[in-house]
């Protein structure tokens, strides 16, 4: 019983340092920490009644800081990912027939063009217009 007690203490120090980013954890490592971690303290609970309450409430809040590590860096990723293809694809065009209107800096990309100027909506709800440069 106290080698689990001793490892879940471990478990518990490894969740707090990676929390407050003293070390840096894979995504992987974290999984794999949360699988550990998610043993460990069942066993605890179940060896260990005695402050059964008092216990499970601070597993709930390690739990809790991994899941949040876990989908930050699953964040991380899915943005890495998402990089590295838009790098990739930075030559091609998706263009949406159902689309008014299409944008771009060199005009001999366009087969029929028309210069106007046409108001965007950014990402933040803030508007701007575009410019006649051609």
């Amino acid at each position: 019983m106290s080698d689990d007690l001793s490892k879940r203490r471990a478990l518990r120090i490894k969740i707090t340092k990676a929390s407050r980013q003293l070390i840096v954890l894979s995504l992987e490592q974290l999984l794999s920490l949360q699988y550990e971690y998610d043993i460990v303290s069942e066993l605890c609970l179940l060896e260990n009644q005695q402050d059964y309450d008092e216990q499970r409430s601070k597993d709930d809040l390690y739990k809790q800081k991994i899941e949040a590590l876990i989908a930050f860096e699953q964040k991380k990723a899915a943005k890495s990912l998402m990089l590295k293809c838009a790098e990739k694809l930075s030559d091609i065009w998706i263009l949406d027939s159902g689309c008014t209107s299409h944008t771009t800096i060199d005009k001999n990309l366009l087969m029929d063009q028309e210069d106007k100027q046409i108001e965007f909506e950014l990402a933040n709800g803030n508007t701007i217009t575009s410019e006649k440069n051609w």
